[in-house]
């Protein structure tokens, strides 16, 4: 008989990076504004660092004779660090366009509020880097790499990004 307990901690960094080109359709226009469908096709660049760490214990519940008794408490503990640097896959978007007219004729400028959903994805090639300890009692027993816990070195992720967007901003 045991007890058991297990932690872990993940720390993950994202920066995305989305240029498209759009296209709008105005198909009403009125006094009060106008309204357009378009559509937007481009890149996500994506680039990712993640860190983690844990830690496994298992405590004994029946009696431990010594000399063994430093069996007692068994602990399994590491850290794995993942990154992916700028891999790139397509992003599409669809969206509605609302533009009121041009309240002042500063910088020719125009308020626009657009509702829409994208969809996006990317392949991640993560390099894994990590170690690990097992420890019986107080005594360290030996180091190993993750791969011998069944972590790759090299991974590929598929990263979906799917969702819905409102945006209000400023038109030049």
């Amino acid at each position: 008989k045991g007890e058991y307990s297990f932690q872990m901690t993940m720390n993950e960094d994202v920066w995305i990076l989305t240029p498209s080109l759009s296209y709008d359709y105005i198909f009403l226009t009125r006094k009060w504004g106008r309204l357009s469908l378009g559509a937007a096709a481009g890149a996500m660049i994506l680039s990712t660092s993640q860190q983690i760490a844990f830690k496994a214990v298992r405590t004994d519940l029946t009696q431990v004779e010594a000399p063994i008794d430093y069996l007692k408490q068994r602990v399994l503990q590491g850290t794995a660090n993942s990154t992916n640097v700028t891999d790139i896959g397509p992003i599409f978007r669809l969206h509605l366009t609302f533009r009121p007219p041009p309240i002042t004729k500063f910088w020719n400028t125009q308020m626009e509020v657009r509702i829409g959903g994208n969809y996006g994805f990317v392949y991640l090639n993560r390099d894994v880097d990590g170690t690990g300890q097992a420890i019986m009692g107080n005594t360290l027993q030996g180091t190993f790499p993750l791969t011998s816990l069944g972590f790759k070195s090299q991974e590929t992720n598929k990263f979906e990004m799917m969702g819905g967007f409102i945006q209000v901003g400023i038109v030049f």
